[in-house]
């Protein structure tokens, strides 16, 4: 039986709704953790029954009535990546140049698709019992050993090429970029160059194994909560089919078959979520015609119910007819479409935790440990600080992507704006990773960055200045026009121009690391101050009045306010 949904109150008094704007939200039975199981455990304490927190029905959101926070296990297994995001940004600067940009997105993507995928679990059942904890320790294990073996991956850099440093990197990119070409053209010629590599053939078992465990718990979940068995099993067949195109993987030598199937991944997995809204309003055309075919059925129900029957096959055969109408809309109303639903909250502050997360390793690039010649106010030292000003601007920007002081969330506002929202998280993260991984050589050996790495910082602050002014346009805004000093429109201009700024900037090859550092210091300090100056409100003034000066203009208000009042009740009486 299903727990009864219940009105709680408007939906103003939600902070939901004052934080991210309003929508189609009723709240069901908070009380309630057995909604639509029918698993039963006599060890209700350490294993929940199965549960599905929040879905949509019929265009509207139900969930629960309190705010879900991240719980401690969660936090910790995010700590996870803050080795992934340092074992990666290592490799990638250890092999700087087009080839190693190009493991660097192949083999960041599965973590980050992982994480993605753990985190829509959790946000979506977040039972906090013995069998979630277990799925945490067991994916952290799985990433772990993935991080470790794709980092050591060798394609891309035959055995020959690994002992090649970074001040040779400058002038090998060139040699290596034509390596790897040689090698794909070898192999389209029928004669594949490459042995099985260990790691790749080990980094890819990992990987299943995560699929694998995500691919189970939907089933289960299926089995038991009936309701929403169909949602659940389209979303297994998306699982499924990124299993086996990775799965090739293990027995495959070719690069280019290598780099295929990667990228086949890559690609599969980013524009199948977009099959969820997809099937959102192919849903709504059914129920459509699902109600239009109800009211006719009712219609010919009552028909044959009234008319005169002169036999008992025919009284059945009305009974069996109502029957079905009835159970054709109670099927329709509680099974075929319901699907699982984000809850919205607990959502952006475990994506918001990943993106701390990445900019948290752009600081651990920074540090040094200081030398004879670098005690004091040195060249490192001011590397190091625009390095962190740069990773404290962003974070600035990000926690205000909206550029409104009043918005409605992309999750919120459309379906496509929410999957692009989440997407558009997988090139900021890996940007990001790129410049971190560039801030550590430009900051510790500033006279040795080979021009890759200026690649990698210039353009990926650009790319992620970019993600930033898309992640804004994805929300939309609410305030009124001439509301704010400055437009929305104008501010994320001023983010598209920035980012464009940076990316170009690599060209000027005279800059040192300090004066290239600097400049986007200066870039982002100044978007920063550009959408704080922005956002306060026409006539609002830019410092905090004073307690008493409060009060006096309250009372100014006030009295203006008074006299506006009698002067209207002296005109309606003349």
């Amino acid at each position: 039986m299903e727990s009864p949904l219940q009105e709680k109150g408007p939906q103003a008094l939600h902070k939901t709704f004052s934080s991210y704007g309003p929508g189609k939200v009723n709240f069901h039975d908070e009380d309630s953790e057995s909604i639509d199981s029918s698993s039963q455990s006599s060890y209700r304490a350490l294993v929940k029954p199965f549960v599905i927190k929040q879905w949509l029905h019929k265009g509207v959101l139900y969930r629960e009535k309190r705010e879900r926070v991240p719980s401690r296990f969660e936090l910790f297994f995010d700590l996870v990546f803050v080795a992934i995001a340092h074992t990666l940004s290592e490799t990638a600067a250890e092999h700087a140049g087009g080839v190693g940009l190009a493991q660097f997105i192949l083999t960041f993507f599965p973590t980050w698709s992982l994480w993605s995928e753990f985190r829509a679990f959790v946000n979506a059942s977040g039972t906090d019992d013995i069998l979630q904890r277990i799925g945490i320790l067991y994916m952290m294990a799985l990433l772990i050993g993935y991080t470790a073996n794709a980092s050591a991956i060798s394609i891309a850099f035959p055995a020959e090429t690994h002992s090649v440093t970074t001040s040779e990197t400058t002038t090998g990119n060139g040699e290596v970029i034509a390596r790897a070409l040689y090698a794909a053209v070898s192999e389209s010629d029928g004669h594949p160059t490459s042995k099985r590599d260990a790691a790749l053939v080990t980094a890819t078992v990992f990987y299943l194994l995560g699929r694998a465990i995500r691919i189970g718990f939907l089933w289960m979940y299926a089995h038991a909560l009936p309701r929403f068995r169909v949602a659940l099993l389209v979303q297994s067949v998306h699982q499924v089919i990124c299993f086996f195109i990775y799965f090739p993987l293990i027995f495959v030598r070719s690069t280019t078959a290598i780099v295929t199937l990667a990228s086949l991944g890559i690609a599969f997995d980013l524009l199948a979520r977009y099959t969820v809204g997809i099937a959102t309003v192919v849903t709504k055309r059914r129920e459509k015609k699902r109600q239009i075919d109800e009211e006719v059925n009712g219609t010919t129900c009552k028909e044959e119910e009234e008319s005169p029957s002169d036999s008992d096959s025919d009284g059945d055969k009305v009974i069996k007819e109502e029957a079905q109408c009835q159970f054709d809309k109670h099927r329709g109303d509680t099974m075929s479409t319901s699907m699982p639903a984000l809850n919205i909250e607990h959502f952006l502050e475990r994506t918001a935790a990943f993106v701390v997360i990445v900019l948290g390793e752009m600081v651990l690039s920074i540090m040094y440990h200081a030398t004879g010649s670098q005690i004091g106010f040195k060249r490192i030292y001011g590397n190091a600080i625009c390095g962190l000003m740069i990773a404290f601007n962003l974070c600035w920007l990000y926690f205000d992507a909206e550029c409104s002081r009043k918005f409605l969330h992309a999750i919120r506002r459309h379906w496509f704006s929410g999957l692009t929202f989440t997407t558009l998280h997988f090139p900021l993260c890996a940007s990001l990773i790129l410049v971190s991984a560039a801030m550590s050589q430009m900051t510790q050996h500033s006279d040795d960055v080979s021009s890759a790495l200026r690649w990698y910082f210039g353009g990926g602050l650009g790319c992620a200045m970019l993600c930033l002014a898309a992640l804004g346009l994805t929300h939309r805004g609410l305030d009124p026009s001439g509301m704010t000093r400055l437009s929305r429109s104008i501010q994320l201009g001023f983010r598209l121009i920035a980012g464009v700024v940076m990316t170009c900037l690599p060209l000027a090859k005279h800059l040192e690391s300090l004066h290239l550092m600097g400049i986007c210091a200066g870039v982002t300090s100044f978007l920063v101050i550009e959408e704080t100056y922005g956002k306060i409100c026409r006539g609002e003034p830019i410092a905090k009045l004073s307690a008493g000066e409060q009060d006096a203009l309250d009372q100014q208000n006030e009295a203006a306010d008074t006299t506006a009042a009698s002067a209207g009740v002296k005109e309606k009486n003349e």
